[in-house]
């Protein structure tokens, strides 16, 4: 029965640590800001049911107009929620093409000029010989984006930005 206990314990503590890891995090300091008045920039954003990317690449947001995010020391955000206008944002862009030789990685500024309120952006990547280039995308303003997170097959769920407290 204790064995029954511990493992139902630490379940409920992974889900708790993965929900909070898909929440996005504050690039602003007041924490009274109303949400509804905000963006969410993520480049792991997704539509619900939509089907995610198998590969081996990975974004990491670095910074959010010359401010530190902390990763990888701590915690990579998965999204970061601004107020509305331009923000720069910091990515580090790491792939594994085919195997450990073949290690990629990159450091890019993506700008987004006029970003609004309750609006979702992601990132679009692109390749062109050696140069590896990326864009946001606005995806609207739509709550039924979010990230993918847990193991595929195992404990894998969505877990949707939400403008609301």
């Amino acid at each position: 029965m204790r064995k029954f206990y511990v493992a139902v314990s630490t379940l409920m503590l992974g889900a708790c640590s993965l929900q909070e890891a898909a929440r996005p995090m504050s690039a602003y300091e007041d924490p009274t800001y109303p949400l509804d008045q905000t963006a969410i920039f993520s480049p792991f954003a997704l539509h619900r049911g939509d089907q995610h990317p198998t590969s081996n690449d990975d974004f990491l947001i670095v910074s959010v107009d010359g401010d530190d995010t902390g990763c990888p020391v701590k915690r990579c955000p998965m999204g970061v929620r601004v107020k509305p206008g331009e923000h720069h944002f910091t990515l580090r862009y790491r792939i594994f093409d085919n195997g450990l030789v073949s290690y990629k990685k990159a450091q890019l500024v993506v700008d987004v000029p006029d970003m609004k309120p309750l609006h979702v952006y992601g990132v679009e990547a692109s390749q062109d010989g050696k140069t590896l280039k990326a864009r946001s995308i606005d995806l609207g303003a739509n709550d039924s984006y979010g990230v993918y997170l847990g193991l595929k097959g195992a404990n894998e769920d969505f877990y949707p930005f939400s403008f609301a407290r």
